[in-house]
């Protein structure tokens, strides 16, 4: 009995640091798009600027001063997205919330299966070194995501409590 208790605490527990990672992914995902599709387009927008005869342009001062702005605006978009490497941190979140639901999807099929279908204490072995090995591999979660652990520790359902939170988000 104990070690079906473990072993739903463990999933439980694995599932919801799943949850977060692909949370924290989607996240960072979404700060790349909205700082590299702007940075591309300003940057072609500068690139195409200098093959046109601002000379002949009316008002050629102001389209200057645009120009330059723009171009310093692209700039710095680009250097913010390096800097912070939000594509990065997209990947390894995403990565590790992967290998997050592997190894929950195999204490799912032992816990289904019952304790019957696999040798207990080499498969709780497994789930540890497992565990671990993502652990330290894992990459920090947000703020943000770790006051939301600490304020449910326990863990509710953490599908139901990411779509709970979206919920009230919408409102």
């Amino acid at each position: 009995m104990i070690y079906e208790e473990l072993l739903n605490r463990w999933h439980k527990t694995i599932r919801r640091y799943q949850v977060e990672h692909e949370l924290s992914a989607r996240f960072y995902e979404k700060l790349n798009w909205k700082f590299g599709i702007p940075a591309a387009l300003l940057s072609t927008i500068v690139g195409a600027g200098i093959f046109a005869d601002i000379e002949q342009l009316p008002y050629n001062n102001l389209i200057v001063f645009l120009g330059g702005f723009v171009s310093l605006l692209s700039a710095a978009l680009i250097a913010v997205e390096t800097f912070m490497k939000f594509g990065e941190r997209f990947i390894v979140h995403k990565t590790t919330a992967v290998k997050y639901g592997e190894l929950a999807r195999s204490i799912q099929q032992v816990i289904t299966c019952g304790p019957g279908s696999t040798n207990p204490e080499a498969f709780m072995e497994f789930v540890k070194e497992t565990w671990n090995a993502i652990d330290k591999e894992a990459p920090t979660l947000r703020n943000s995501t770790i006051k939301a652990i600490v304020a449910d520790p326990d863990g509710a359902d953490p599908v139901l409590f990411v779509r709970n939170k979206n919920t009230d988000k919408a409102a």
